[in-house]
């Protein structure tokens, strides 16, 4: 065991040394451009700000919901499927508005229950973590307050529940368990998830459809030590799981590697041996690693992105949280993995014993089955070799041994890949998402001899804004990026070239998504161009930009007292300040806009305001008085300061030499007179004089109607009327 042992030191000294090369090699590396090249003609990858990304991107924000952490599309209705905390939403692919809203919330009783556990109110939600779409119905779970449960939907009613199903070995109870799920055509979960309360108990569980349902061995470290599961695909036989975990052959310390896992789709578990569990569960190292004479590894995967038409699978690897921060991005050809599986296995014939290879006794399996005998239909594979046999002892190694980007002091969450046609040829461009909330556009190289480019980074939020990104989803079909975070999700168009104004600007964006339309003279993409002879794209190198940096204030200092001169009389202020160093001016950039300093709470002593005028008389003669104000407002006295003294009120008399005149009235009124006829109407009068003055308004005449019955007809002798002729015999007078 000796030199087991001396082995083990000397790959510790191998770690410890592969840390220390990438110190000195950041440091080594960086050393040049600061000595002998001025900062403001490096080359930096070109920033798009929040200002200008916003005007391109739509988002969509539901009031009081967090956590949108699961994107899935509708293909048949063009709608995007997300989950959320305690809600469910269907949106319009277009424009990221609301279709239909569904809450999930957990009950009373459930979240009682999870209290009395020793969890938080935000812990003690319905965390939906399984968002997958199985022909016309939507199967989703959530945490429910770490009591996992699951339903069955329609896709285009999410209201409408068809069946509802424990979520244990399906969904993880803690949301801040890292799980991965697919359901395949025959309707069969995959699940890879913790199944119990502790997350103690990590499984990769298969239930659901017409198959048996099978899990990965319980409490054997050998199997799954500890996993953060990532991923999980349905290729072909088999069902892939993508993890990293706690290195069970690795003798040196706590180490974690990333790993490769299968499973044969049509395994149904032993017989005797192996009962419920799965016999052809077999796992591999993944390898991204900077390559030097000490190589420096990658060791924790935290996104991958499988390309079916090409049978290559993207993985972004990171560095320990306790480590520096590094990020690398590596591709791996399925050819690969399955030469691996094929390969020998790494076996360690007890606790004390070195792991050593051992041959693979079915180096060609391909899930085949027996036909006959007491074993019929289980896998071809031995129940012996599948208990002891579970790591094999090659190492999967990318396409290329260096990796396609990496940088440092940063940190990758999740990978998105889109393969786009460029003039010449297809060209792979790599989105990563950073943990402070941007994405960043990679070209992936074209060669194994090229680089690759960082083309762009986009800022999705102001500087003192950002927030991790926690879900990533491409449409190929319409390029578009869809993005969640914690309180909304986003839409991010990837062909963006409208967005170059110039022959300059679009070409040297060396964007392949872009080209110089020689006809239409502007920027388009290759569909929208009039002819490929007439697009101009040149991808040769990488874009930079100017490195001209305008200035940004830093965070305010705290507040502090400081004096100030206040009309002779000293007093005290609260003062804070900044610094424009976040960052400052380089290169030509302006001086920081805005105030440096900030002043409030001095105490101010109270002064008064002028007089107002007078007020009008209180009378109009004889004698009155009037007022005039003031107020204590110039300035009101502040935080200590004195108050006004004297009165903020003067009276006055007036009027005191203009008497009023006599006081002028009109005597009471006379009876009336008598009428002027005795009927037939008339008139009758009454009158009064003006006292002490001779003009008094009004009339000193009053008339009224009287009298107003009609006269009695009366009889009276009329006049004599003139003589006339009469007969001689009549001597008498007509009456």
């Amino acid at each position: 065991m000796a030199p087991a042992a001396g082995s083990s030191r000397a790959r510790c000294l191998l770690s410890l040394q592969g840390m220390l090369v990438l110190l000195l090699g950041s440091v080594a590396g960086r050393d040049p451009s600061w000595t002998h090249e001025s900062p403001c003609h490096r080359a930096e990858h070109p920033v798009i700000s929040h200002s200008e990304i916003e005007p391109w991107i739509h988002r969509f924000r539901a009031e009081g919901t967090v956590d949108y952490s699961q994107l899935t599309f509708d293909p048949g209705q063009n709608e995007l499927i997300v989950g959320a905390r305690n809600h469910l939403f269907r949106l319009h692919l277009e424009d990221l508005s609301l279709i239909q809203g569904a809450e999930w919330q957990c009950d009373e009783f459930t979240k009682g229950a999870c209290f009395s556990r020793g969890k938080s109110e935000e812990e003690c939600q319905n965390y939906i973590r399984v968002l997958l779409v199985n022909g016309d119905r939507l199967f989703t779970c959530g945490t429910n307050a770490f009591t996992p449960i699951c339903t069955n939907r329609t896709l285009t009613n999410l209201t409408e529940i068809h069946d509802q199903i424990s979520g244990m070995a399906r969904c993880p109870y803690n949301p801040l368990h890292n799980s991965t799920a697919l359901i395949t055509s025959n309707g069969e979960l995959y699940a890879a998830t913790a199944m119990d309360f502790s997350g103690r108990d990590p499984a990769i569980y298969r239930s659901l459809g017409g198959l048996p349902p099978l899990r990965t061995a319980q409490y054997n470290s050998k199997w799954l030590n500890e996993p953060n599961f990532v991923s999980s695909y349905d290729i072909g036989n088999f069902t892939y799981f993508f993890f990293r975990e706690n290195a069970v052959e690795h003798d040196c310390g706590k180490t974690i590697f990333s790993r490769a896992a299968r499973v044969c789709k049509n395994d149904i578990g032993g017989r005797f041996l192996l009962e419920d569990t799965w016999t052809t569960f077999m796992k591999a190292r993944l390898n991204c690693s900077r390559p030097g004479e000490i190589p420096f590894d990658y060791n924790e995967l935290q996104d991958t992105f499988f390309l079916p038409e090409l049978e290559l699978l993207y993985g972004i690897f990171t560095t320990n949280m306790n480590s520096i921060a590094a990020s690398a991005v590596c591709a791996f050809n399925l050819s690969a993995i399955t030469q691996v599986f094929g390969g020998p296995f790494k076996y360690q014939e007890n606790s004390r014993s070195a792991w050593l290879p051992y041959p693979n006794p079915s180096p060609d399996f391909q899930c085949g089955t027996i036909d006959y005998g007491s074993y019929v239909n289980l896998t071809e594979r031995n129940l012996q070799d599948a208990q002891k046999f579970i790591l094999m002892h090659e190492v999967v190694q990318p396409v290329v041994p260096v990796p396609y980007f990496m940088e440092d002091n940063v940190r990758f969450s999740h990978v998105a890949v889109d393969v786009v046609q460029g003039k010449d040829t297809l060209f792979h461009i790599i989105y990563l998402a950073t943990d402070y909330g941007t994405i960043r556009k990679v070209l992936s190289p074209l060669n194994q001899s090229a680089g690759s480019c960082l083309l762009d980074e986009i800022e999705l939020f102001p500087p003192r804004k950002r927030q991790p990104i926690r879900s990533l989803l491409i449409q190929h079909s319409r390029s578009v990026l869809f993005v969640g975070v914690r309180d909304q999700v986003i839409k991010i168009p990837l062909m963006r070239c409208n967005f170059h104004k110039t022959r300059e600007a679009c070409v040297g964006a060396r964007d392949p998504y872009c080209g110089w339309d020689l006809v239409l003279k502007k920027c388009t993409t290759l569909e929208e161009s009039l002819s490929m002879s007439q697009w101009e794209q040149s991808i040769t190198e990488c874009p930079m930009r100017n490195v001209t940096v305008n200035g940004r204030y830093g965070p305010w200092s705290g507040w502090k007292t400081c004096g100030h001169s206040d009309g002779g009389s000293a007093g005290s202020c609260l003062c804070r300040t900044r610094a424009c160093d976040s960052p400052s001016p380089q290169c030509g950039g302006q001086q920081c806009q805005g105030p440096s300093v900030e002043v409030t709470n001095c105490s101010r002593n109270g002064a008064w305001t002028p007089w107002t005028p007078w007020a009008p008389c209180s009378t109009s003669c004889g004698i009155g008085f009037q007022v005039r104000q003031r107020s204590c407002s110039n300035p009101t006295p502040r935080h200590g300061g004195r108050v006004c003294v004297g009165q903020n009120r003067e009276e006055r008399y007036c009027n005191e030499h203009l008497p009023c005149p006599p006081h002028v009235y009109w005597s009471s009124w006379s009876p009336w007179e008598r009428c002027t006829v005795p009927c037939g109407g008339g008139l009758q009068t009454r009158r009064r004089t003006c006292e002490n003055g001779n003009e008094c308004p009004g009339c000193s005449l009053e008339y009224q109607s009287c009298n107003s019955l009609s006269c009695p007809d009366l009889k009276k002798t009329t006049p004599w009327t003139p003589w006339t002729p009469v007969n001689i015999s009549d001597k008498r007078r007509p009456l």
